[in-house]
């Protein structure tokens, strides 16, 4: 791992081992065809069955190993996983933080049942749908509504960016009460009338990460598939607080691999004279970029601790997604600024990683969002 400050240090031998098993496994399996499958706009067996292997696509655990993760290696997973690419990151973030995790935490002893042996197996996938067209970062604002006939509930409404939904067996679906506005959760499995699935194909960003808008028309789910543990929008929010930490980790691994792919580039491309490499303008980029790693990692590190303490708050949370998620784009941005015109082409990563990084700046909340809610927690003032 790019480790400027030698952070590992901090790592127990056990995580260091782990992240290496992890890395190996994934450079062999993924690294020379990535660019071919995210051109094609696929995902393979290949990766299906890689995922397997490392124990990425379920419950979280240990390489040939079957104790669960702790933060730091959860981190170090999504680092290694979006080193390859974020796409492949998101798939196994959705499973975990937006799948099990809020089946685990809110749902019916009757859903973890028939659910989550099969999520965590990773005999099924998971979705989760909260993002509505006219919500956008305003969540609280859907227009999916629900409402209780009998023994069951009634979900109609539309979703949008839906990762994992063209191949999801069950959604988690958030939808506002008809009369009294509440926003509860619902696990809702994807063959069910009514619950319609429109996979969007012409993204150019996370184009491993199958994606979809959601329709719901009159979807009928009996009352124990309801989240009833869950609270309102908060409850939604929390799960999306378990995604945005394993974001903070996830992108660090992009940086990595620019930075690598640029350093290589400057140091053999020769140009009016000397080596790229020996210009004060390719070296402040690379400077930046190291910089910028450095201090994400530090901030990522740090976060773990504190989610081993127990749950950070929202704002730390934030200031992690925010900051890490806006380097990486800045370092690939300036890395494809280096390559020239070869940085725009597939015949190296710099290109998809920066499309890539145009998403994820942007999902799971924007730069913009997660400021304000800095914002908030420093002042005490909304400014939403």
């Amino acid at each position: 791992m790019l480790d400027f400050y030698n952070i590992k240090d901090r790592f127990p031998d056990s995580s260091i081992k782990f992240q290496s098993k992890i890395r190996d496994v994934l450079d062999k399996n993924l690294g020379g065809q990535i660019n071919n499958w995210w051109n094609e706009n696929r995902i393979t067996d290949e990766i299906k069955d890689t995922l397997a292997e490392i124990g990425a696509f379920g419950e979280l655990k240990a390489i040939n190993n079957h104790s669960p993760l702790n933060s730091l290696e959860y981190g170090l997973l999504m680092y290694e996983l979006e080193r390859i690419d974020s796409g492949i990151r998101s798939i196994v973030s959705v499973q975990n933080a937006l799948t099990i995790y809020p089946i685990k935490q809110y749902g019916s002893s009757h859903c973890k049942k028939i659910y989550l042996e099969q999520l965590q197996n990773g005999d099924i996938a998971g979705c989760f749908a909260l993002t509505e067209d006219m919500g956008g970062s305003d969540p609280s604002s859907m227009r999916t509504t629900y409402s209780k006939k009998g023994g069951n509930y009634i979900i109609s409404g539309k979703k949008s960016w839906v990762t994992n939904a063209p191949f999801a067996k069950v959604a988690i679906v958030w939808a506002k009460e008809a009369k009294t506005k509440s926003i509860s959760g619902f696990i809702i499995p994807t063959d069910s009338s009514g619950f319609n699935i429109y996979s969007i194909d012409d993204k150019m960003s996370l184009r491993l990460s199958p994606t979809a808008h959601v329709e719901l028309d009159k979807v009928s789910v009996p009352l124990s598939y309801k989240l009833s543990g869950a609270s309102g929008i908060s409850s939604a929010l929390s799960c999306l607080a378990q995604a945005r930490y394993g974001i903070s980790w996830g992108v660090l691994g992009s940086i990595e691999s620019v930075y690598q792919e640029s350093l290589s580039f400057s140091k053999s491309r020769s140009t009016f004279g000397t080596n790229l490499s020996s210009k004060q303008l390719i070296q402040n980029k690379l400077s930046n970029m190291i910089s910028m790693h450095t201090k994400g990692l530090l901030l990522a590190y740090q976060l773990s601790v504190l989610l081993n303490k127990g749950m950070p708050s929202a704002a730390q949370i934030s200031l992690a997604k925010r900051d890490n998620a806006r380097a990486a784009l800045v370092s690939a941005r300036n890395a494809r600024e280096i390559l020239a015109a070869q940085g725009i082409t597939l015949s190296g990563n710099v290109i998809r990683h920066m499309l890539n990084l145009e998403t994820v700046d942007t999902y799971e909340g924007t730069y913009d969002i997660h400021t304000l809610i800095l914002g908030k927690s420093l002042t005490g003032d909304s400014a939403f």
